[in-house]
């Protein structure tokens, strides 16, 4: 689990420039947090990803908060988890 601290580093080594504006590709908050939860911070109208097109290629990304939201949901799915692990062996 990250605390915000962690995610904001992990964020400034993993973003890089798009336009006027850094992100996390998608991709990689994937490796990093999993689909469900990047999938999570994908929801539209949320500002918290975006694409950046040239031509007819599309990177998509994560923003900031976006990241953020990703992290959270991974760490509340880690506690859910841990939970569940925590009350099988009792």
């Amino acid at each position: 689990m990250l605390n915000k601290a962690q995610v904001q580093e992990l964020f400034e080594k993993e973003a890089v420039l798009f336009g006027e504006t850094d992100g996390v590709l998608i991709e990689r908050a994937i490796e990093l947090f999993g689909e469900k939860a990047t999938d999570y911070a994908q929801k539209p109208q949320t500002g918290w990803y975006n694409g950046f097109g040239v031509g007819n290629f599309t990177a998509y990304y994560l923003t900031l908060t976006g990241f953020m939201r990703a992290a959270s949901w991974a760490n509340v799915a880690e506690i859910r988890d841990n939970k569940k692990l925590t009350k099988n062996e009792e």
